[in-house]
């Protein structure tokens, strides 16, 4: 007998409406600072900003544009410096692979960024000294010396090099030796070559240094002078006031008048000026002139390094050396490279920033505040300054918004360790408050925690992102935290000052630091922060100054007989207990203080990572779901109202000691070597064995159908999830998450708990009288065992009974669907188990429009291989799969963030930007980038 089972599932697709046409897959841009930066540089005239990364990527900030490209497609060449040529748009690239260097032209327009490689005659040997000038009808050259003493003329427009001329054409002979150092003037008219020239026994000649000063215009030769051999130049800079500034390689500086080429009396820097610094290790010597307390020009002198390594160790350091004072910055990763910039609008040349390339972040320094404070770097954030632990993305209502950009301007403005000072650098590159962008409606917040405690969060934006708010949870702690500010309020006296810039913390190699989940709410803007030593923070905005001391509130998950006899590998930490003394937070986010004026701090015992945080803010709730359990606080009353922890004596019995690590590694690899061993065949097939000497032999032969399985590997066996693991913890909490449903009592706030063994429980939030209490009503248990990693609600219209509400539970290994509120089971099913090793990663029920109109609920899906699978609610059957080339890239798979409008945003790899994919058709003008 045939039956014909009916599907359940109406579809609201016609058959004509095909799903591929609801999506489009394409990656629109990148948001963020990239990282591991080598080179930067700036153009004054027209407020350009170029930073090269380690793998030749080429991004350009300024005229409210950012733009980016590669030097080559193969990315063996690494960016080493940048010089720009000032006004026009063009910059040559200095890039070394472990061959040889190469030079690159970067052209950008208006609209895009182009690099295309110089070639060179082969003929000359180049070598690594050049420089930019201006030709005589005021086009920018890129001039190379030669081995052979020779300069070599590429026009930057053309790319026509013209034929290597010999310098005794510029008016007199020079002499036969390979040009070592080249500097150009200001003005770019005028050059100064350097030469070395070795000893004549013929001539009775010494080595020396033969530096020349050429007018490029006229080809005539100014001036000329000879310097001893024993000085090795390591480095010539001509500054922008004129000055020449020769360093040696033992760190000795020699200044040089313009006029003459001979040494400067006046300032003799190798004899006195550095009485308090050794002379050995200064890289990048450099001179300027600021404005000092009572506007009078003062020449500084600005180098990396300086500082004596007997007191304050190996430290990552830039001094600033005037007459006046001498000041030290400390910044906590490797200088690279400092760049002074000066005003574009100014009559006059005093520099007004310092820029710094560091390993992992980039500091501007106001040179005409007395302090040297740093800007603020809101826009140009690195987010990988400290290991990312965990992301969230929140789309923000827009009273809120409005309220978080007002509290930030606020606490940014009044913070003392930043200058208050305006300069054209941040209003015209770093500006996020143009008319395209007020146009859309930018509501998404993206959360960033890190491993040293601290928090972000940015607004992304067309172009670039902004930083509203940095959090740092290290105040809250007791021990060994210097709450004071790295720059003080008041005026610097004069002496030596030693100040710490940048991203720097000397304590964040503490374990107990790191951010281990984050939880917002979208009306109120309150953050929830759990830790990896299981502490829970809860902060909230404020534009006024608090002084708060914490009140500490220890939960205990279990019994103390289990968390005695607990097996789990505990982290030696010193930030169990809240800080007892009094600390002054200024406007921002602060702790969350009850009426009493003391702050929020919960303690989970035993101390392990909060995996899952959830808020109810309206009834003042947080979840706060760890290893042994979770337990629901009342952060305004500071009690606990419900908690549960779902392991036993006998669980903790089969959890793995640290010890027997190794025997358990080599167990299961002589399981798998066991496994794929495949036996010995004969030589022939149709070899025979013989049996004794003189009798018949007997031959005896193996069977072909055997001989074709010996060379497959065995079957393995695969357990059930029944059976339990070592490794394996099911009373682990993934997953927690408030959900306002349909409830048999009507309307009700209802917890979700979602453990590592794939139990889902149910509980309800009731009022009996002014108190809040929870019960738990129901709890479901999937037969397949998988972890939940998600649990969603939506209203499915396509059913004849019109709307009904479903829960939809999202495992690592299948995605279910339960009716609400009996939560019965449904026949939407969908299974990843066909294929070996999928799991599911991330999940979101996404709306998408069709290109006629029509608007359809999806469910998104990240699988571990790297891909999105895109599964309609009303019929599984109908899905699509886009790749995305990630099965390599955990850290973007583990802190993807999906939007409801479509949008996948994830971090690229090895890099601290944010990648946007757009899978819909149809463009909408909310989304998360604003576009």
């Amino acid at each position: 007998m045939l039956r014909f089972i009916r599907n359940s599932f109406n579809t609201l697709l016609d058959d004509h409406i095909q799903i591929s046409e609801f999506f489009e897959y394409s990656k629109v841009d990148t948001i963020g600072y990239p990282s591991n930066v080598t080179a930067v540089a700036f153009d004054e005239v027209l407020n350009l900003f170029c930073v090269a990364t380690c793998e030749g990527k080429i991004s350009i900030f300024g005229q409210e544009k950012s733009l980016s490209c590669f030097l080559t497609e193969s990315k063996d060449y690494v960016p080493r410096k940048i010089v720009f040529a000032t006004g026009s748009g063009f910059a040559v690239i200095e890039a070394s692979s472990r061959k040889e260097i190469k030079f690159f032209r970067l052209f950008v327009n208006a609209s895009s960024v182009a690099v295309e490689e110089m070639q060179k005659d082969p003929r000359w040997k180049v070598t690594n000294a050049y420089s930019i000038a201006k030709n005589v009808d005021n086009k920018f050259v890129f001039l190379q010396g030669t081995q052979g003493g020779n300069i070599s003329k590429t026009f930057l427009e053309t790319l026509t090099c013209e034929e290597y001329t010999r310098c005794d054409e510029f008016g007199q002979f020079l002499r036969n030796a390979p040009i070592v150092q080249m500097a150009a003037s200001p003005n770019l008219d005028k050059i100064l070559i350097t030469q070395k020239v070795e000893a004549n026994i013929e001539l009775d000649e010494e080595s020396h240094h033969v530096l020349t000063m050429i007018d490029i215009k006229t080809q005539k030769i100014i001036t000329e002078s000879v310097l001893d051999i024993s000085i090795n130049i390591e480095n010539v800079t001509w500054t922008i006031e004129d000055v020449i500034c020769i360093q040696e390689r033992s760190g000795n500086i020699i200044d040089l008048c313009v006029q003459n080429l001979r040494r400067n009396t006046e300032t003799n820097t190798s004899n006195g000026f550095f009485s308090c610094f050794p002379n050995k290790g200064l890289r990048q010597v450099q001179y300027c002139y600021c404005k000092n307390k009572s506007d009078v020009m003062e020449k500084t002198l600005v180098f990396i390094g300086g500082v004596t390594e007997t007191i304050f160790g190996d430290r990552n350091i830039v001094t600033l050396r005037s007459d006046s004072k001498t000041c030290s910055l400390e910044l906590g990763s490797p200088v690279q490279s400092i760049e002074i910039a000066h005003e574009s609008d100014a009559d006059d040349k005093f520099a007004s920033v310092l820029i710094i390339l560091a390993k992992n972040e980039l500091v501007f320094i106001d040179l005409r505040s007395e302090c040297y404070r740093p800007y603020p770097t809101r826009f140009l954030y690195p987010l990988d300054a400290h290991d990312i632990t965990c992301t969230q993305s929140l789309t923000a209502e827009m009273q809120l918004l409005t309220q978080l950009n007002e509290i930030s301007k606020l606490s940014w403005c009044d913070d003392s360790k930043y200058s208050t000072r305006s300069h054209t650098f941040f209003s015209n590159i770093l500006s996020n408050t143009t008319d395209t962008d007020i146009k859309y409606d930018n509501n998404q917040l993206v959360l960033t925690g890190f491993s040293d405690g601290s928090i972000t969060i940015t607004k992304p934006g067309i172009r670039n992102g902004t930083v509203l708010f940095q959090i740092s949870t290290k105040y809250e702690y007791m021990e060994g935290f210097d709450f004071s500010s790295s720059v003080s309020n008041e005026e610097c006296v004069s002496g030596c000052q030693f100040y710490k810039v940048g991203v720097y913390d000397t304590y964040s190699d503490e374990p107990g630091l790191e951010i281990a989940s984050l939880e917002i709410d979208s009306h109120t803007g309150i953050l929830a922060v759990g830790t990896k030593m299981g502490v829970v923070l809860i902060y909230r905005m404020n534009n006024e100054e608090l002084t708060l001391v914490p009140e500490s509130l220890h939960i205990m998950l279990c019994g103390k007989e289990i968390a005695t006899h607990s097996k789990i590998k505990k982290i030696p930490t010193n930030l169990n207990t809240p800080r007892r003394t009094e600390f002054h937070y200024k406007a921002g986010y602060q702790p969350y203080s009850s009426e009493n004026g003391k702050s929020f701090f919960a303690q989970l015992v035993p101390n392990t990572p909060i995996y899952s945080l959830s808020l109810l803010c309206h009834r003042n709730l947080v979840v706060a779901a760890a290893e042994f359990g979770f337990a629901v606080i009342n952060y305004k009353a500071n009690m606990i109202i419900f908690q549960r922890s779902f392991i036993t004596l006998d669980d903790l019995s089969d959890v793995v000691m640290p010890n027997d690590t190794w025997s358990v590694f080599k167990s299961m690899k002589k399981s798998i070597r066991d496994t794929f061993r495949r036996r010995r065949r004969p030589r022939d097939e149709d070899q025979s064995v013989s049996v004794g000497e003189g009798r018949k032999q007997q031959t005896f032969e193996y069977p072909k159908e055997d001989a074709q399985s010996d060379m497959r590997p065995m079957e393995r066996c695969v357990e059930s999830r029944t059976v339990r693991r070592e490794v394996y913890k099911p009373w682990l909490i993934r997953y927690s998450k408030f959900i306002k449903l349909p409830w048999t009592n009507g309307m009700t706030d209802v917890l979700f708990v979602g453990t590592n063994g794939g139990k889902l429980f149910c509980c309800s939030v009731a009022e009996e009288g002014h108190e809040v209490t929870m019960i738990q009503d129901k709890e479901i248990v999937l037969a397949h065992g998988a972890p939940i990693i998600d649990v969603d609600h939506f209203i499915d219209y396509s059913t004849k009974n019109g709307a009904v509400s479903r829960l939809l539970v999202v495992t690592q290994e299948q995605v279910r669907l339960f009716l609400i509120p009996s939560l019965k089971s449904t026949n939407y099913k969908i299974k990843l188990t066909c294929k070996e090793g999928l799991k599911n990663r991330k999940s979101r029920i996404v709306q998408l429009t069709h290109k006629n109109g029509t608007k359809l609920n999806f469910l998104m899906l990240l699988i571990n291989n790297g891909e999105i699978r895109l599964y309609s609610l009303s019929n599984p059957g109908r899905n699509i799969r886009l790749p995305l080339s990630l099965e390599n890239n955990h850290l973007a798979m583990e802190h993807a963030i999906m939007t409801s409008s479509g949008d996948f945003v994830y971090i690229r790899s090895g890099q601290s930007e944010l990648q946007r994919v757009r899978i819909q058709a149809v463009k909408d003008n909310v989304s998360l980038f604003g576009v």
